[in-house]
């Protein structure tokens, strides 16, 4: 019977070291898995991915608190219950914690959003009224330049005659000079 005992409370004692090296192994993958999602807050990537990763924060906790309350039952001192709770309100703390920046990270890129969206529609009636402008002042050139036309083909005839005329002018004046010469030479 004394045998039994002993090798019963060698399984309790094994029992307990595999439970605090199962609560060590989880509490490193929580720590991990909050990094995890500073690291993504920090790198602003998609919702979605954001939202598994503290789905998944949420459950490890959980996990870890079935483990921290199974190895409750292990315990045989104060101190290492009062160690055991506190390491529970630690854990709850970081996660809490955790989320309360996901939370923040998630309101700031919704207001990022909406300043990015305002700035676009902002920008978007800016280039809105520049075009309006633009063809306001192409308006008022196209009319411009029918209303000048009419001139300007006017003096496109006024150029086209004098250049005519110079040109009968200079024809003439050869004429001219070629009679002096023969004159000349007679």
């Amino acid at each position: 019977m004394a045998a039994s005992q002993s090798t019963e409370a060698v399984a309790n004692d094994l029992s307990l070291d595999e439970r605090r090296r199962e609560r060590r192994r989880l509490k490193i993958r929580h720590t991990n898995m909050v990094k995890k999602i500073d690291a993504h807050i920090r790198s602003s990537l998609s919702r979605s991915k954001l939202f598994s990763l503290v789905t998944e924060l949420n459950s490890l906790t959980d996990l870890c608190l079935q483990c921290n309350d199974s190895s409750r039952s292990f315990m045989t001192t104060d101190d290492d219950l009062e160690g055991i709770t506190k390491w529970g309100e630690n854990l709850l703390s970081i996660s809490a914690a955790c989320r309360e920046r996901v939370d923040r990270h998630l309101l700031q890129r919704a207001d990022d959003a909406r300043s990015v969206i305002s700035s676009r529609s902002s920008a978007a009636a800016a280039r809105y009224s520049r075009r309006k402008a633009l063809e306001i002042e192409l308006e008022r050139f196209k009319l411009e330049h029918e209303q000048a036309e009419p001139q300007r083909q006017l003096q496109v005839t006024h150029e086209q005659e004098r250049f005519r005329e110079e040109l009968e002018q200079s024809v003439l004046k050869r004429e001219i000079d070629v009679l002096d010469e023969e004159e000349r030479s007679i």
